[in-house]
């Protein structure tokens, strides 16, 4: 089951402490509004006129991202120890995944407690299988019944918040007349396509809560990780290097995504009882790879733990570019496409350096001597000396 925390700041950028209403603006709309200008209605996503329609001598403050990353790095820095796939959506938004973990909700409410006492402004969290679902369950502090049951949670729900499909659709249904999401899980399959075509399948499973919408592993950008839990405690070297394997593979991907090599391997194992095992080792040759990934963890853990393990987590930190000196041209390609490839890539080389720069065998003559051998070899299936 899919854990998805949304937490999203109020008062972020404006100034709480500002004895008069005042708004950030950030191209034209209101980005935030500190105490006293919502509680006097002004919210979020207004125009600043709207805003001045409410208050007239509302202060305005225009938002420059510069002043906001050191804020920003601080409160997503506070959720690194609770899950290594953090996705920032803006400088006040982020999503976290929180799935690996075998109590997600009691995690979420430590994490959320934790971020309010550091920070000290109000706090927005809700947590669903998908990241717009959890968006939507942060209006309620939902923690449980959006993650459990997301057709019934949306179910009640303006249509106008199914916001999985495009503006116009949502628009769409209703002027059709489906006013809440639960009229649109009523509906038929052939009835959405008949009115919707191809995107009629998308309008159902989001109405359903079954439209995935995956968190990002990307803070910090310098780190990858990767955290599974147990069906049970590995009792055998081959079921914990089963488990390891699988996080090796997604590990690899991420790095293969973001063209990028790690020195380190943090490891760390949480045991039945609570108490966590910390392991971490600098390698000599860079981890590039998901074979990497997983010869570095064997040489980290030889043999199981004493002590059972519930949930592992693994980060490769300070992550560094790849240099990548020549890619395969042949590999899972058809002969029509390596040709077309090789001519293409000659064709760059020849216009940047000239003609006789680089050659294909077939080009190459060679002297009379070598030819005759050649030929000598292949008629009598023996080499001339």
């Amino acid at each position: 089951m899919r854990f998805i925390l949304w937490l999203e700041w109020q008062g972020f950028y404006a100034n709480e402490a500002l004895d008069q209403p005042e708004v950030v603006v950030r191209e034209r709309l209101v980005l935030d509004a500190n105490g006293l200008a919502r509680k006097a209605g002004i919210r979020p996503g207004m125009s600043v006129s709207e805003a001045r329609n409410i208050v007239p001598d509302v202060v305005r403050r225009v938002w420059r991202e510069e002043q906001y990353v050191g804020p920003q790095k601080q409160w997503l820095d506070l959720c690194l120890p609770y899950s290594g796939v953090i996705e920032p959506l803006d400088g006040h938004i982020a999503a976290v995944d929180l799935s690996a973990h075998p109590y997600p909700r009691e995690l979420a409410e430590e994490l959320t407690g934790r971020l309010v006492r550091k920070m000290g402004i109000p706090l927005l969290y809700g947590a669903g299988p998908s990241k717009w679902i959890a968006s939507l369950a942060s209006r309620y502090h939902d923690l449980r019944r959006a993650v459990s049951e997301p057709e019934k949670f949306l179910s009640p729900l303006p249509v106008e918040d199914l916001t999985a499909i495009e503006p116009e659709t949502r628009d769409r249904l209703a002027f059709l007349g489906y006013r809440k999401i639960g009229d649109v899980t009523r509906l038929s399959l052939a009835t959405l396509r008949g009115q919707f075509g191809k995107e009629g399948y998308r309008i159902l499973q989001a109405a359903r809560g079954a439209l995935a919408d995956p968190v990002q592993a990307l803070y910090p950008p310098d780190l990858v990780a990767s955290a599974m839990t147990f069906d049970g405690a590995p009792e055998t070297v081959e079921a914990l290097e089963n488990g390891f394997a699988l996080m090796a593979k997604e590990l690899g991907e991420r790095l293969a995504e973001r063209n990028a090599v790690a020195k380190q391997l943090e490891l760390t194992l949480v045991h039945e009882e609570g108490k966590p095992t910390r392991l971490r080792r600098t390698f000599t040759r860079s981890i590039a790879t998901e074979r990497d990934v997983f010869c570095a963890l064997r040489l980290m853990l030889p043999v199981p733990p004493e002590r059972p393990i519930e949930r592992a987590t693994i980060r490769l930190p300070e992550l560094r570019k790849a240099r990548r000196l020549q890619l395969d041209v042949y590999e899972g390609r058809s002969r029509v496409e390596i040709e077309a490839s090789v001519a293409t890539a000659m064709m760059h080389v020849r216009t940047s350096f000239g003609e006789t720069a680089v050659r294909q065998g077939s080009e190459i003559s060679l002297p009379r001597w070598m030819r005759v051998r050649k030929a000598y070899r292949e008629a009598n299936g023996w080499a001339w000396i």
